[in-house]
C-alpha cells in the first residue's frame, strides 16, 4: 500500500495541533514552518481533517483544535 506525503504531513500536524494547541494558536502558517510544506498545501490538508470532523478551524484569526482525543483516531481515518 502506498501512504502518500499528505498522510504524513496530516499526522504532523495532528501531533502538533495536540501537542501545541493549548499553548498557542495553531494556524496553516505556524504548521507550514514546522512541516516546511506551503500553508496552501496545509490549508488543504486541515479542510479534509476539518470535514472528517477531527479537528476544528476558527474562521478569522484562525487557529485549529482538536474534536477528538488522539486515541480515537486511527491511520486509516487520516
Amino acid at each position: 500500500m502506498h501512504i502518500s506525503t499528505k498522510c504524513s504531513v496530516a499526522i504532523h500536524c495532528l501531533i502538533f495541533i495536540y501537542e501545541y494547541g493549548e499553548k498557542t494558536k495553531v494556524t496553516s502558517e505556524l504548521l507550514s514552518c514546522s512541516t516546511g510544506i506551503n500553508p496552501v498545501t496545509i490549508r488543504n490538508i486541515m479542510s479534509a481533517l476539518k470535514k472528517d470532523g477531527i479537528i476544528s478551524v476558527k474562521h478569522g484569526t484562525g487557529g485549529t483544535t482538536l474534536n477528538c482525543l488522539p486515541v480515537e483516531v486511527d491511520l486509516y481515518r487520516i
